[in-house]
C-alpha cells in the first residue's frame, strides 16, 4: 500500500498590519508556503512574500479548520496566516485542537498582538472595551531621525532577489514597501558557449562585467568548473556600475576599473586610464538582451573583444502586485536595472500620477531616459543603507 503523503499546517501571526513589524520567523514561513490561507486583515505585502507557485487562499468564515486539515493532508506546506498572534484573540487554539483531532502535525508561530500598537480603546476593529497603550513608536522615531521616509509609498521594481535587502531597509526607515516583480533571469540560450568562455576566462586580458545579474552567472558556473578562485587567474576587472563592482567585491576580487560613464564610449575610452588596449583580449560578460554598444566601441579602440551572453531576462506576470501598483500608486519607484525599466516600460506600466523614479547606476538611467522616463534621483552607492540615505536625501530637499 502507498504511504500517504505527510503534510504540516504553520499557525502563524502576522503581526498588527504593519510588514515591518512581521517576525522573520513568519516571513521565512511565508516564503516557503505551498498553501497560503490568510485573514482578511493581513497585509498585502505580507501575502506577497509566498512563492509565486503558492496557492493563496483567503481563510472563509466558516470551514476554515477543515481547509487546513485537507491541505495538509494532501501533502502540503500549509500556513495559516492571522492578524495578531495566532493565539491571543486569534483563531489558532480552536484550529490546532481540530488538527491534533485530525492527526496533522502543526506548529505555532507566534505574532506581535494587535492590542500593543493600537490606538487607545481599538483593537484593530474587534472590540470596543478593550482599552490598549498607545506605544507611538513610529512618530517617536521620525522624530528622532531614525524613520525619515516615514508614511512614504516605495515600490520596488524589477527582480525579487534584488529587492529583499533593499526593502528590509527601506522599511527600517519608516517606507511602506511592495514589490513589483516584473522579470526572472533564465540560463542564456547558448549555455555552453557561455560556459566555454567561463573555462577559459584566465586567457583575457580583461573581463568586463555589465550587471549584477552577469557577476551572479558567471559565477555560478564558474563555481561549478573550479574549486579554487585563483583558476580566474591575471585577468583584470572591470564593473559596470557601483552595484555590479559591490559583488564582485563580495567575492574578494579587486576591481580594476569602475565603469559609470553616461554612455558606452566614454566607458570604452576609461579603459585609456589604464593604458592602451590595443590588441588585447577582452571579454564583455552581458545579458542576451541588451544592445552590444560597449563591445562594438572597444573593438573600434583595437581590443579584441569576446561577447560572453550570460543570461536572459524573461516577462513575469504578476497579475496581483501590476493590479496593486496601478490602483494604489507610489511615492516613490525604485529601478534597480536597466532591464528593471525594460520590462516595465514593455508591460505598459507608466509612473502614478506625481510618482518619482529612483535609479540605481548608470545602466538604469540611460533605460529611463530610452523608454521615455527620466530618473529623479540616482544613488551613487549600490548598498541598501546607501540607497535609502540618497532617497532620505532627496525628500529632504523637497521640504
Amino acid at each position: 500500500m502507498a504511504k500517504q503523503p505527510s503534510g504540516i499546517c504553520y499557525l502563524a501571526g502576522a503581526g498588527p498590519g504593519d510588514p515591518a513589524l512581521a517576525t522573520l520567523k513568519t516571513r521565512a514561513l511565508v516564503e516557503s508556503a505551498e498553501v497560503l490561507v490568510y485573514d482578511e486583515g493581513v497585509h498585502p505585502e505580507i501575502i506577497e512574500w509566498a512563492p509565486e507557485a503558492a496557492e493563496t487562499l483567503p481563510a472563509p468564515a466558516e470551514g476554515c479548520a477543515e481547509l487546513l486539515i485537507e491541505k495538509a493532508k494532501a501533502g502540503r506546506r500549509v500556513v495559516r496566516l492571522c492578524v495578531g498572534d495566532p493565539l491571543l484573540f486569534g483563531p489558532g487554539l480552536a484550529e490546532a485542537r481540530a488538527l491534533r483531532e485530525a492527526k496533522v502535525a502543526y506548529e505555532f508561530s507566534p505574532g506581535i498582538p494587535a492590542a500593543l500598537v493600537g490606538r487607545p480603546g481599538r483593537l484593530l476593529g474587534r472590540t470596543e472595551a478593550v482599552e490598549t497603550v498607545e506605544l507611538g513608536l513610529p512618530e517617536a522615531l521620525a522624530s528622532a531621525g531614525r524613520q525619515p521616509l516615514l508614511g512614504r509609498k516605495v515600490v520596488l521594481a524589477g527582480l525579487r532577489r534584488q529587492a529583499g535587502p533593499l526593502a528590509g531597509a527601506l522599511r527600517e526607515a519608516g517606507a511602506q514597501v511592495a514589490e513589483l516583480p516584473l522579470f526572472r533571469v533564465e540560463p542564456p540560450t547558448e549555455l555552453l558557449e557561455f560556459g566555454q568562455i567561463v573555462q577559459e576566462a584566465h586567457t583575457y586580458d580583461w573581463a568586463v562585467f555589465t550587471t549584477p545579474e552577469g557577476v551572479h552567472a558567471f559565477f555560478n558556473l564558474f563555481d561549478k568548473l573550479y574549486h579554487d578562485a585563483r583558476e580566474i587567474g591575471g585577468v583584470r576587472i572591470a564593473a559596470v556600475g557601483a552595484t555590479t563592482a559591490a559583488l564582485l567585491k563580495a567575492r574578494h576580487l579587486n576591481v580594476d576599473l569602475l565603469l559609470d560613464a553616461p554612455s558606452a564610449e566614454a566607458a570604452a575610452k576609461a579603459f585609456l586610464k589604464e593604458g592602451t588596449i590595443e590588441n588585447q583580449k577582452i571579454v564583455v560578460i552581458r545579458p542576451e538582451h541588451d544592445a552590444d554598444t560597449l563591445p562594438r566601441e572597444l573593438t573600434r579602440m583595437g581590443a579584441i573583444v569576446d561577447e560572453a551572453l550570460a543570461y536572459r531576462t524573461v516577462a513575469q506576470e504578476a497579475t496581483a502586485q501590476v493590479a496593486r501598483f496601478r490602483s494604489e500608486g507610489a511615492d516613490l519607484v525604485v529601478f534597480p536595472s536597466a532591464a528593471s525599466v525594460e520590462h516595465f516600460v514593455a508591460q505598459g506600466l507608466t509612473l502614478p500620477a506625481g510618482a518619482k523614479a529612483a535609479a540605481l547606476g548608470p545602466a538604469a538611467v540611460r533605460a529611463l531616459k530610452t523608454g521615455g522616463l527620466s530618473a529623479d534621483l540616482e544613488s551613487s552607492r549600490p548598498d541598501p543603507a546607501g540607497v535609502v540615505e540618497a532617497i532620505a536625501r532627496f525628500y529632504a530637499k523637497k521640504g
